[in-house]
């Protein structure tokens, strides 16, 4: 019955002066970030209220570009993760309004895909409507402009240019943007995803790009920070674990390196990646698959990974090959934030699927698949709709990559999909076949 007293703490210690009933913090910043308890005491005793935890919210990644050559009949693409609630999204593919010496893509094209690589909306010529499938009305060509000007994107599109762009409203979720030519042409192409929102929330929780590298032709990926303070990143290249046949003829870089830039400055560079425990739970809490397409013996990958923090600011990521010139093929560039801020369960959705394979007659073939999701993903290949079972033949057959040896004649014609699981959400891949050449 006595009046109780009244002590406030973050990360259980006290809060000098905060002795009321309630606690007012204003002007939250970064610093604020914590988990709150009062202390209430009188003659009886003192109790502790239940935690609450404050998360500060701000900015982090704002945007993902690359100018890369698109391959005659090949493609490009970049990937986001939007968390948060729904968000304006723009994207482009520019091609016409580049300038340089270099062959421009003539005729680039948009395709906007969901977690299970269904179409969404697609776009040709910028000026011309685009095409939605469901969903947010399609965005005119005035909006377009406008939200290229709002966010400084450069280059400008000239009125009744082939460049590509789409302006759409998404939902929470993983979305993937191919990008290639009208009619099967190739040449150089900047592929761009920005937030066209301005407020904290919701935001990109990770942006990825896949694109070819070669000795004389690194990726060379640029990305803005956007916010107030440093932050923890993940920042992988993945290669070999994208799904490597034994001749390394399947279209992968086997071995990439990564060098990030600030400016002229170099912030870090990694070649091959060992185990990493704070890796791997920076990995898990931002979605990342962990330790993609090797077993639970393997302790080291040639894929390049680094986790260090970032202020805001505009960075540069220059991938080659290891052992260059001899070396080439595609990669995904991946960049997550990583705080606790993501949900706690996150779709699985497909980021990478490896493209149809051809493999000698006798030799080995290789199908593999990236996927965002949280809790951790499980894999199940099959073939032709049935599951497969490991063999002395097949390998990985519930790993993230699905290793086929002494492929034979007899194999041609088959298909092969993948369903990923997580938590109570199953997604599953498109089908992909193995050619079989003779000798």
């Amino acid at each position: 019955n006595t009046v109780p007293t009244f002590q406030w703490q973050r990360d259980a210690v006290d809060i000098a002066g905060a002795t009321g009933s309630s606690y007012t913090i204003t002007n939250a910043i970064q610093g604020s970030a914590g988990t709150y308890r009062v202390i209430v005491t009188n003659a009886g005793g003192s109790v502790t209220s239940s935690p609450t935890i404050l998360a500060v919210i701000d900015r982090s990644l704002l945007n993902l570009l690359s100018q890369v050559t698109v391959a005659a009949s090949g493609s490009v693409s970049a990937s986001f993760t939007v968390e948060g609630g729904a968000k304006n999204i723009l994207i482009r593919g520019v091609g016409p309004s580049l300038t340089g010496a270099a062959v421009q893509l003539a005729d680039p094209r948009l395709t906007l895909v969901n977690g299970s690589l269904a179409m969404i909306a697609t776009n040709d010529d910028w000026g011309a409507p685009q095409s939605v499938t469901g969903g947010p009305a399609p965005a005119t060509a005035s909006a377009i402009a406008a939200a290229i000007a709002a966010v400084s994107a450069s280059p400008g599109l000239a009125i009744g240019s082939k460049d590509a762009a789409l302006l759409i409203a998404l939902a929470p979720g993983t979305y993937t943007v191919v990008l290639d030519g009208v009619g099967g042409t190739g040449g150089r192409a900047q592929l761009e995803v920005v937030d066209a929102d301005t407020g904290l929330w919701p935001r990109f929780a990770m942006l990825a790009m896949r694109g070819p590298v070669t000795g004389d032709k690194h990726l060379i990926v640029g990305f803005n920070l956007a916010g107030t303070v440093t932050r923890k990143y993940l920042i992988r290249v993945l290669g070999e674990s994208l799904g490597v046949n034994e001749n390394n003829d399947n279209g992968v870089l086997v071995d990439p390196v990564n060098t990030l830039y600030r400016g002229e400055s170099v912030i870090a560079s990694n070649d091959d990646s060992g185990p990493d425990s704070v890796v791997d739970a920076a990995a898990a809490a931002a979605g990342a698959q962990k330790r993609i397409g090797y077993d639970a013996e393997d302790f080291h990958t040639l894929d390049s990974t680094l986790f260090l923090d970032l202020q805001p600011g505009s960075y540069t990521a220059d991938i080659r090959p290891f052992s260059a010139p001899t070396q080439s093929g595609e990669v995904l560039f991946e960049i997550f934030s990583v705080d606790d801020l993501h949900p706690a369960e996150i779709a699985p959705a497909i980021t990478w699927l490896s493209p149809n394979q051809r493999a000698l007659n006798g030799a080995d073939a290789a199908l593999g698949v990236v996927a965002v999701a949280k809790p951790a993903a499980t894999f199940r290949w099959r073939k032709n709709g049935v599951p497969i079972a490991n063999s002395d033949s097949i390998s990985g057959s519930q790993s993230s990559v699905l290793k086929l040896f002494n492929v034979q004649a007899a194999d041609a014609g088959a298909t092969y999909d993948v369903v990923i699981t997580s938590g109570t959400t199953t997604v599953t891949s498109p089908q992909r076949m193995i050619s079989v050449l003779p000798l």
